[in-house]
């Protein structure tokens, strides 16, 4: 599904890139008193993603339990996200964090792996 979005004041955050809808948005921000509204004219294929970057933007990571000695850093730049995983224990793990990679992070005993996630905003 994809709605026609009327902007009406609001930011457009993304934009479709084909058919009917191209060059029309597709995710859309809005300031409202002290907050903002987001709202997703369709459900992107990355959503996961989408929402993870936009909980980082506000401060808020949600990151899944992780095995007992590993941490995980983030930090946004002005290109993307940018996380260290740090395994502080003496084995090996392999931890799954969706909002950062589509792949198992391996971590060896004390090691250490940069991921970097480029910025989402205005692609669809």
């Amino acid at each position: 599904w994809c709605d026609v979005v009327d902007l009406r004041g609001a930011q457009p955050m993304a934009l479709f890139t084909s058919d009917y809808y191209a060059n029309t948005p597709a995710i859309t921000r809005c300031s409202i008193a002290n907050g903002q509204a987001i709202y997703f004219g369709t459900l992107p294929t990355n959503l996961s993603r989408w929402i993870g970057q936009l909980c980082v933007q506000r401060g808020l990571l949600i990151l899944p339990e992780l095995p007992e000695g590993v941490e995980v850093v983030s930090r946004n730049g002005s290109t993307g996200r940018y996380s260290i995983c740090l395994n502080h224990s003496d084995h090996g793990v392999s931890i799954m964090l969706p909002h950062l990679a589509a792949e198992p992070i391996d971590l060896p005993a004390f090691g250490v792996q940069f991921v970097t996630q480029p910025s989402l905003i205005g692609k669809i």
